[in-house]
């Protein structure tokens, strides 16, 4: 995961292998499982 234009907050637990497009925000305490992949603009 490394996309410039989506917001993470360093809290945020993301797991290997997960797909984040651009204009995503993953807010404080939110965990993401291995093999995700979340679309444009989801909040």
């Amino acid at each position: 995961m490394n996309q410039p234009l989506a917001y993470v907050h360093p809290q945020a637990k993301i797991a290997s292998n997960v797909v984040i497009e651009p204009f995503v925000n993953i807010e404080k305490n939110v965990e993401i499982g291995e093999g995700t992949w979340i679309g444009s603009n989801v909040t």
